[in-house]
C-alpha cells in the first residue's frame, strides 16, 4: 500500500502567490496576540487583501470574505470556533503525580525576525549552522511568536499527548476527565476497566506508533514525489524580481502594498537596501528537506484522529470544565463561549494549531498543512483498521472526520476486507 499526496500549487499559480501572502502577513502579525486581531489595522489590511485573491486563496472566509476572526485559522470543522488557540494548548498538563506547565521556555526574543538580510538569506542556503533555541522567560502562548517556538522543538506527539493526558484524567487532578468512546467495550462495564489493551497505556503507545508512521509516510511525500521549495525560498525569487536582479514571471500586481509593508518591517533588521525577504521566526530559517507534505501537520492528522476514536464528544459544559484564555501575564481567564467548545472541535483545533505555527513561523505553506492533515487522518483510519483486528474485545470505532463525515471501524478479519473499508481510497495507490 503507498500513500499519496495531490500536486502542490504550481509556482506561478494564483493560489501559490495567495499562500505567499498569507506567510507575509503571519510574519507582520508574529507577536501581535490572536485576541486582538480584531481591534488590529495590520490584521485587518491581512483579511482585506487575502480576501481580494478570492477562491484562490483556500482559507475559510465568512460568506466569500476573510475576516480577522477566521485570519490564519485551519478549515475544519470545529477549528473556527471559539479562541484561536485550543484548550489544550492552553492547560497546564497532569503528568501523573507531576503537573507541567503549558509554557514556551524555551526560543528567540519577541519582535526578532531573520534571515531578511539577502547575504543572511544565502548563507542559511548554504547550511550555515546558526545559533539554536535557549532559556526565555516562560511564557503561556497568546501570539504567532510564542507558537513558533512551540513547533520549533517539540516532541514529535507532544501536543497529542498532552491531549490524551487531559482528556483522561479528572479535573480533581487539572484535567477534563473524559469518557471513553461508546465503541469500547468497557466503557459501560461494572466489573472491568480497559489498560494494555483499550485503556490508558494503550491509548499513550499507540499515540506514539500512529506518530512514526505518519513521519515516515510524508517523508516519503517530500523527498521521493514533490519536492517542493519552502516559502523563505520562493519570497526570495519575489526579492530578486522586485528588486531587478532576477525574472521569475511572477504576477506581483496584488502584491506591491503588501510588499510595501514588508520593506518597513524589514528594514528594522537590514539597513544595505530594500528587503522582500520573508522575515522567518528562525534564524537558521526552514528545515534542509523539501516543504510539501509537513511533517507537524501529517502527524497533527494522525494523532488526533487517533484521540476522535478513542474519547467520546462532550461540550466543556458537560465535562464541568470552564474553557479559558490567557491574558498578558499568562492568568487563565475564562472564556464566554462556555457551551460552544467541544473535545472534537478543540481537538480539530490542536491539528490546525500545531500545523499552522509551522506556517507562522514562514517554514510551510497552508496547503503543506491542509493536504497532510488529510494524509495523516487516512493513516490513522488505516492504523484503527489494522488495530481493531488485534484486540480479543469486540470494539469499534465511530467518529467524525476532518470534513465533519461520520466513519465508523469495526473489528474485522483482513480476508474480508473491501474497498469500502478503505475509507480514504483517495489518498492511497
Amino acid at each position: 500500500m503507498q500513500y499519496a499526496l495531490p500536486k502542490a500549487p504550481q509556482f506561478q499559480s494564483k493560489e501559490a502567490m495567495g499562500e505567499i501572502a498569507e506567510n507575509y502577513w503571519m510574519a507582520l502579525l508574529r507577536d501581535v496576540p490572536f485576541s486582538d486581531y480584531g481591534a488590529n489595522a495590520v490584521a485587518q489590511k491581512a483579511a482585506t487583501h487575502l480576501t481580494s485573491f478570492g477562491g484562490d486563496f483556500k482559507g475559510p472566509k465568512v460568506g466569500n470574505a476573510v475576516t480577522t476572526d477566521t485570519l490564519f485559522r485551519g478549515d475544519l470543522t470545529g477549528a473556527g470556533t471559539g479562541p484561536y488557540l485550543s484548550q489544550f494548548m492552553l492547560w497546564d498538563v497532569p503528568f501523573g503525580a507531576q503537573k507541567t506547565p503549558a509554557q514556551v521556555a524555551f526560543g528567540f526574543p519577541a519582535f526578532q525576525d531573520y534571515l531578511v538580510d539577502p547575504a543572511e538569506y544565502l548563507k542559511a542556503q548554504e547550511g550555515f549552522v546558526a545559533q539554536k533555541p535557549g532559556p526565555i522567560a516562560p511564557l503561556y502562548m497568546r501570539s504567532g511568536r510564542e507558537v513558533s517556538h512551540y513547533v520549533h522543538i517539540d516532541e514529535l506527539f507532544q501536543g497529542y499527548l498532552n491531549a490524551c493526558l487531559l482528556l483522561i484524567t479528572p479535573p480533581k487532578r487539572g484535567g477534563f476527565g473524559a469518557s471513553p468512546a461508546s465503541g469500547n467495550p468497557y466503557g459501560t462495564s461494572a466489573t472491568q476497566m480497559g489498560f494494555g489493551t483499550l485503556g490508558e497505556p494503550n491509548f499513550k503507545v499507540i499515540l506514539a506508533e500512529v506518530s512514526t508512521r505518519a513521519l515516515k509516510a510524508v517523508w516519503y511525500q517530500k523527498w521521493f514525489v514533490h519536492r517542493r521549495q519552502r516559502p523563505e525560498a520562493f519570497a526570495a525569487r519575489i526579492h530578486f524580481q522586485k528588486t531587478n536582479q532576477a525574472n521569475y514571471n511572477l504576477d506581483l500586481s496584488n502584491m506591491d502594498p503588501l510588499l510595501q509593508l514588508i520593506k518597513v518591517h524589514n528594514a528594522k533588521f537590514y539597513a544595505g537596501g530594500d528587503s522582500f525577504l520573508l522575515p522567518m521566526a528562525y534564524p537558521e530559517g526552514s528545515p534542509t528537506h523539501p516543504a510539501y507534505g509537513a511533517g507537524h501537520a501529517t502527524v497533527a492528522g494522525a494523532c488526533v484522529t487517533l484521540l476522535k476514536a478513542i474519547f467520546a464528544d462532550a461540550t466543556f459544559n458537560d465535562l464541568k470544565v470552564t474553557p479559558i484564555e490567557r491574558d498578558a501575564a499568562g492568568n487563565a481567564v475564562p472564556h464566554p463561549e462556555y457551551n460552544a467548545l467541544t473535545v472534537y472541535g478543540e481537538l480539530d483545533k490542536l491539528a490546525a494549531n500545531v500545523g499552522m505555527a509551522r506556517n507562522i513561523a514562514g517554514v510551510h505553506w497552508r496547503s503543506d498543512f491542509a493536504e497532510s492533515l488529510k494524509l495523516g487522518e487516512c493513516i490513522a483510519l488505516n492504523f484503527l483498521r489494522e488495530l481493531a483486528f488485534t484486540y480479543n474485545e469486540d470494539v469499534s470505532f465511530t467518529f467524525p472526520l476532518f470534513s465533519g463525515q461520520n466513519v465508523t471501524i469495526t473489528k474485522k478479519d483482513p480476508d474480508d476486507w473491501k474497498a469500502s473499508d478503505f475509507p480514504c481510497g483517495d489518498l492511497m495507490k
